[in-house]
């Protein structure tokens, strides 16, 4: 049977700012969105999909991004979503989550780039990303643990138009593991280690 038709409702306010002299901007938005329906994964048999009556979603997203010394950028993130099932035949599943959607998310990256001396050209990074746990069913009978991962980097620009560059992916090595939503579970890639040579012209 071909699925209905998803109609969706959203309502969305936020604000900007500048701050500290031009160096940093901040933003946030609150949004109220409401879907009907809406294909999800059968809480019974995880082979078929099911459409649900309506599913809402509130939350609020925050970030801010800044260089409060020329060489220095900090860049962090928030975002709270609550998502719910509020219409459905079966009744087991109302008030139950959205597969795959965290309720609350954080990240904070930051870079310092030398520009001066023996170690002029280089920059180097780091940042965390935390997501807390997940639904991996419609049923709700099975959560994800949340995780938080750490990221590393380092860049180094040379002569005309040169850069080699060094990334680690979780660090740590935490184990980490996602859903689509559909029941299907994806584990993350460990830690990672990665060396790019790029030239300019």
């Amino acid at each position: 049977m071909t699925p209905k038709p998803t109609r969706g409702e959203q309502f969305e306010v936020g604000a900007k700012a500048i701050l500290l002299d031009g160096r940093a901007e901040a933003t946030v938005a609150v949004f109220d969105l409401s879907k009907t329906n809406v294909v999800v994964s059968d809480p019974v048999d995880f082979n078929r999909v099911i459409q649900i009556g309506e599913l809402t979603a509130q939350g609020v997203e925050a970030e801010v991004s800044a260089r409060p010394l020329e060489p220095w950028t900090l860049v962090a993130s928030y975002a709270f979503t609550k998502t719910e099932i509020e219409e459905h035949s079966n009744t087991s599943i109302l008030g139950n989550w959205l597969a795959g959607v965290p309720r609350r998310q954080a990240s904070l990256w930051t870079s310092w780039r030398f520009d001066a001396g023996p170690l002029d050209g280089l920059t180097v990074g780091g940042g965390v990303f935390h997501a807390s746990k997940q639904a991996a069913t419609t049923a709700n009978n099975f959560f994800l643990p949340g995780y938080t991962r750490l990221d590393l980097n380092a860049a180094y620009a040379f002569g005309e138009g040169y850069e080699i560059r060094v990334n680690v992916d979780n660090v740590t090595d935490e184990k980490i593991y996602i859903t689509g939503g559909f029941s299907q579970i994806y584990p993350q890639a460990p830690r990672t280690a990665r060396v790019t040579f790029t030239r300019r012209w």
